[in-house]
């Protein structure tokens, strides 16, 4: 009998070791809705949100949408991958893996889709498809962090891309897309049973990673929702005040969107207290007053950026040298200012510099032939 109770003590023992091995290998995952330019700090999804949630989620491992099948998955990836995603994963030693697909003929595909439609007679159809997800897309908070990863949003783009799956009598190159993506964030489960991983892509993309990786063995599905609200003070925490001067990015346009001047003002003052971004702050001031026809001041702003060191890098890209893109663009105001050869011998002046890098010797260039 004695023997009976060790050998069935013994058993449990066994299944309960078994158990938790089980409970062990499985890899939990939390998908992660984003838009692409958050590094704008659009006021409801900026880098601090991001990192504030990536912090609170805790992975081992950053799955993120850069393209696996290329060579160079980083000079894909969208934006707010490269710029937010990818090097703060790394600063907390997580593993980042590239898990997107990069299909050259995707926008064709599309294309031929939206065609096919408007040949078949469904031209009308295809507009209401549209119309009904504009109507649902006002109603979801899009542009906040929460409201992208929230079920109300994950809804909107399933029914959506169901509409078109109809439409299209079969699988869209949308899902076609997915699938390969599926296929790789599986194959990263795989390799970290046991490990948390965080599953970081456009929020239309979010619905279809839940949706199908919800049924994958061995992998569990962690809602984002549960690390939701992201208080003021955990966003204030992980923005980093190099965060407004990549926010200028707007300003690398050759014009400024309605309602933007604000906005990048704004930036601009706050990028004006940091003292080791001055170069920075004289550069894409003058690049603001450039836009806004104020050609004289701007000339000024871009000289003050123009002292920087000749190794000087720009805090938005770490990689520019300040001092020769500066010089080139006051030649430029100068230019615009209607001092037209003074402006056009600046330029020949940075090109012919044998200091200059050949990235901004061939900007100067073109510059020159459309002087």
């Amino acid at each position: 009998m004695w023997r009976a109770i060790v050998v069935s003590v013994a058993v449990v023992a066994w299944m309960g070791g078994l158990a938790r091995a089980q409970t062990k290998a499985v890899c939990e995952v939390v998908v992660v809705g984003t838009q692409h330019f958050i590094s704008d700090m659009p006021e409801g999804y900026t880098p601090g949100h991001l990192r504030a949630l990536l912090v609170k989620i805790g992975a081992d491992v950053a799955a993120v949408e850069a393209p696996a099948n290329v060579g160079a998955p980083w000079e894909y990836a969208p934006y707010e991958a490269f710029q937010v995603t990818r090097p703060f994963a790394e600063e907390k030693g997580w593993k980042v893996v590239p898990v997107g697909w990069n299909d050259d003929e995707y926008g064709q595909a599309i294309g031929a889709m939206i065609g096919g439609f408007q040949s078949a007679g469904k031209g009308a159809e295809y507009q209401k498809v549209e119309q009904a997800f504009g109507k649902k897309a006002n109603r979801v908070a899009m542009g906040r962090c929460e409201g992208m990863n929230s079920e109300e949003s994950l809804r909107m783009w399933r029914d959506y891309h169901a509409a078109l799956h109809r439409m299209n009598g079969g699988e869209t190159a949308w899902e076609a897309l997915n699938e390969k993506i599926i296929e790789n964030v599986k194959k990263v489960c795989a390799e970290n049973a046991g490990k948390r991983v965080a599953v970081v892509f456009g929020s239309a993309h979010a619905y279809y990673l839940k949706d199908h990786l919800a049924k994958v063995d061995g992998v569990k599905v962690v809602e984002v929702g549960k690390y939701f609200p992201l208080t003021v003070k955990e966003i204030e925490a992980q923005t980093r005040p190099v965060d407004y001067v990549k926010a200028l990015r707007l300003l690398n346009f050759e014009s400024l969107a309605p309602g933007a001047r604000a906005k990048l003002l704004g930036i601009l003052k706050k990028v004006e207290t940091y003292r080791e971004f001055a170069n920075d702050y004289h550069y894409f001031r003058g690049k603001y007053l450039l836009l806004t026809g104020a050609f004289a001041e701007a000339v000024d702003e871009f000289e003050m950026a123009g002292k920087a060191g000749e190794e000087a890098v720009m805090a938005f890209d770490g990689k520019a040298r300040i001092g020769e893109v500066a010089r080139l663009h006051a030649a430029v105001a100068r230019y615009h200012s209607g001092k037209k050869e003074e402006g056009k011998a600046g330029v020949e002046a940075v090109v012919k510099d044998s200091k200059t890098t050949e990235g901004t010797k061939t900007w100067g260039r073109q510059l020159l032939s459309q002087m």
